[in-house]
């Protein structure tokens, strides 16, 4: 379709492609969106759109990855209302997926999963929100700084920091210090983790790595557990 398209006929392609997509047909809706995506169709972002409330969910998801594909917010109102739906796992990772990699205004919407019961949810969060880091990262070292929200809410910023390409801010570095001194192993592991990263950066003045390095040799003599050390003595 793409050398059709190219031919001259790219409205005939359009039209075809918009009538698959509202056909009754799971299979032919399912190649639709696949071509829309393929062909970097956004004048169909509409039509695609109005798949989120297709009958079928793996369709509602399907429609929900091509809407990032063709970097098209047609979606995010939709998107942000499945986020509003924790217990349905895979819709919740799809909205994520499109609403993070599309840097919607939606960081408010997500922060409630920082603490979300499945690690896969977590997890999946912490890695979009540090991949987008220049949209999100300040917010995400906002609530770091704040505090904001459970130990596992916490971790998953933390790990979040960890992934992101930013410089971690002097403030979120002094907040991750204390946070090494926490009683929760894994909240230790994951502040000694973001402070590597922190000691680590290209942009990081060579007197603040000294003294997170001495930080950590100093939690280093004290430390218990072997998971918690491992990340403390990580070259």
């Amino acid at each position: 379709l793409k050398g059709v398209a190219k031919s001259g006929a790219e409205k005939d392609v359009q039209a075809l492609l918009r009538r698959n997509l509202a056909h009754e047909s799971e299979r032919r809706r399912r190649v639709a969106m696949y071509l829309v995506g393929e062909l970097k169709t956004t004048l169909l972002s509409k039509e695609v759109a109005a798949l989120l409330s297709a009958k079928e969910e793996s369709v509602q998801r399907r429609a929900a990855g091509v809407l990032a594909k063709l970097g098209s917010h047609a979606g995010d109102g939709v998107l942000l209302k499945w986020l509003e739906q924790p217990d349905n796992e895979l819709h919740v990772m799809a909205a994520l997926g499109t609403l993070l990699g599309l840097k919607s205004d939606c960081y408010a919407a997500v922060r409630p999963l920082l603490d979300h019961p499945l690690i896969s949810v977590r997890s999946r969060l912490a890695t979009l929100l540090g991949k987008h880091a220049e949209a999100f990262g300040p917010a995400v070292q906002e609530d770091l700084i704040q505090r904001t929200g459970s130990v596992r809410a916490l971790r998953t910023l933390l790990d979040a920091v960890a992934r992101a390409k930013l410089p971690v801010g002097d403030r979120a570095v002094e907040t991750t210090m204390l946070l090494l001194e926490h009683e929760d192993w894994g909240m230790r592991a994951d502040a000694a983790r973001v402070l590597w990263h922190a000691a680590k950066h290209e942009d990081i003045a060579e007197e603040e790595r000294e003294r997170i390095l001495t930080k950590l040799s100093a939690r280093a003599l004290v430390e218990k557990d072997p998971y918690v050390r491992f990340w403390l003595e990580k070259p």
